[in-house]
């Protein structure tokens, strides 16, 4: 009987190996977007959730600068504002709906891309200046759609003056 070749015995060890390594990973990144969904999720409890995801990648905030890290995010979307938290490090994003200016789906943001649209929200910061932040979300085009919606509702419910109109 022929020896098998150490070579391809280890080869197929460390594919093997990567592949078992992989399959935890994974279960663990699940494991804790279910953890923090719920944690982020408990905050909400008895107020309008309007949409909510657990695996938004957070591209970052504007004024924050380009050296931030992207990372894994909770996003909520309520009437009063649009909420973000950061799986690691802990970080929290609260954006009023009556300070968003803008929506846009560009390909990245502060140089960063995944070459896919993302959701980007303009508004005005508690400083009073212009920021952004931005996440790679599925169901784009229906977040985009429900944050257009409350600013049209925003935006309509600003410009009544309680009036008859014509």
């Amino acid at each position: 009987m022929d020896e098998l070749n150490p070579v391809v015995v280890a080869v197929a060890g460390a594919v093997v190996f990567a592949f078992v390594l992989i399959l935890v990973i994974r279960a663990i990144a699940r494991s804790i977007e279910k953890k923090r969904a719920k944690e982020v999720m408990a905050r909400f409890v008895g107020q309008e959730v309007l949409g909510a995801t657990s695996n938004a990648l957070f591209f970052g905030q504007e004024s924050r600068g380009m050296g931030q890290v992207r990372g894994n995010s909770v996003l909520v979307l309520t009437p009063e504002q649009l909420y973000c938290e950061m799986w690691s490090p802990r970080r929290r994003f609260e954006i009023p709906v009556g300070s968003i200016t803008e929506i846009s789906t560009p390909e990245s943001h502060l140089g960063k891309t995944r070459f896919s649209k993302l959701l980007k929200v303009s508004y005005e910061n508690a400083s009073g200046r212009d920021d952004s932040c931005a996440w790679l979300i599925r169901n784009l085009d229906t977040w985009q759609g429900a944050l257009t919606k409350l600013i049209e509702l925003r935006d309509g419910a600003a410009g009544d003056d309680g009036g008859d109109q014509a």
